[in-house]
């Protein structure tokens, strides 16, 4: 089968950017044929998705829309499988091309304010439909600024998504909560079975396990203030104060809030010595894995609905639980006392997160069980039962069934 991936950049940025180049490796493996159309070249410090030099990829901001279209048409695709661009009309002109199956890693088309957060009277996930009242509650809500002109752009824009996003063969996502608001705005949307190992792919933790001098935490994310970094540090005294052990928090990833989460740190490290706090920007390659192997819990302070939350699963790979708020996708591969633990976020507060840390980490033998509970849900999402769903939408759509090597 010849599939043809189409994202907004050829770089490696996210967690979408992740999931690309590792199904793409693996359908490769299994005796496909990939390409790549992209929109945008870059950021060029990143890793490239796919290389060019052995796999066929075309650049709308270099080549023209147009061309770049004409070039994705001769090479004759059975499917394009796109993971969002910037302009939805781009899209409206690739799906013609071929069978087309859109991967839904965000809310593209379903919030005015484009992260279903609102931040009046605070930071909260929001599960309304997305519609014309959206309008009228961009401003009192602040769900994404306070400009007027801002709001009816993003309004317009989505509405636009979703007429592009009718028109796919078929609409999928990652976890149930992704699904139900695109079924809710009219798009049918199925989930499908994830993977654990976009990221860096390999093998899974012992489950061995004792603790060192000190309780090793890790939060790994863009610093933005719907990333809940502020909650976290807010957090830790409390759990310095409740587990009389000595912590080590690297806050891993970089963004807008670093310089504010940094002063806040510096001012709890005045405050209690046990607390160390580290601020290494973003990991990648083997630091990240050496960092995830050393990690005894996996911090998600998020606010905003994560679609998913991927690092939860690449963590648990190598027996690191996760504490995260109930938000979003995240329910769908995080159990509260199975793999970790879950904070209520109605409203979500730094005593909610400090109360789901230590009632996981004051327990020795419930956190045993949960590293144990983390490496057997990362070995349960592998990218063979991805694969098998992933497949079996792509014959769906274009009514054959593919034979390739095993």
């Amino acid at each position: 089968m010849r599939i043809a991936f189409v994202n907004w950049t050829n770089r490696v940025v996210g967690g979408a950017e992740q999931y690309v180049r590792r199904s793409a490796e693996f359908l490769l493996e299994m005796g496909h044929e990939v390409s790549l159309w992209y929109e945008l070249e870059g950021p060029l410090e990143r890793e490239s998705i796919m290389d060019p030099g052995t796999v066929s990829c075309w650049c709308a901001d270099s080549l023209g829309t147009g061309q770049a279209v004409k070039q994705l048409t001769r090479w004759g695709p059975d499917i394009i499988y796109c993971h969002g661009l910037h302009d939805a009309n781009k899209e409206a002109e690739i799906i013609p091309v071929a069978p087309s199956v859109f991967f839904a890693h965000s809310y593209l088309g379903t919030c005015v304010g484009e992260k279903r957060v609102t931040a009046f009277p605070s930071l909260r996930s929001c599960e309304r439909r997305f519609g014309l009242s959206c309008l009228g509650l961009f401003y009192p809500l602040r769900c994404g600024g306070l400009s007027p002109v801002t709001a009816l752009s993003n309004y317009q824009n989505n509405v636009r998504r979703l007429e592009v996003l009718a028109r796919y063969s078929a609409v999928i996502t990652h976890s149930d909560f992704v699904a139900r608001l695109y079924r809710n705005q009219g798009i049918q949307c199925r989930q499908i079975r994830f993977i654990s190992d976009s990221a860096s792919p390999g093998g899974y933790g012992t489950g061995s396990w004792s603790l060192g001098s000190h309780w090793r935490f890790l939060m790994l994310a863009r610093m933005e203030k719907v990333k809940g970094g502020h909650i976290l540090l807010d957090a830790l005294p409390a759990v310095s104060r409740a587990l009389q052990h000595p912590i080590k928090l690297t806050m891993a990833g970089d963004g807008p809030c670093r310089a504010a989460w940094e002063r806040k740190a510096a001012q709890i490290l005045r405050k209690d010595p046990r607390i160390e706090i580290e601020f290494p920007g973003w990991l990648s390659g083997e630091r990240l894995q050496a960092v995830l192997q050393q990690t005894d819990l996996l911090l998600m302070p998020s606010l905003w609905p994560e679609p998913f939350g991927l690092t939860g699963l690449e963590a648990a790979r190598w027996g690191a639980p996760c504490v995260a708020f109930r938000v979003g996708g995240i329910p769908d591969w995080l159990t509260d006392g199975v793999n970790g633990g879950l904070a209520e976020a109605d409203p979500a507060s730094p005593a909610s997160y400090a109360r789901a840390i230590t009632r996981i980490l004051s327990d020795e033998g419930l956190y045993r069980r949960l590293r144990a509970g983390a490496i057997q849900k990362a070995q349960e999402m592998t990218m063979d039962v991805h694969y098998d769903d992933l497949i079996q939408v792509f014959e769906n759509v274009t009514g054959c069934r593919q034979v390739v090597q095993s």
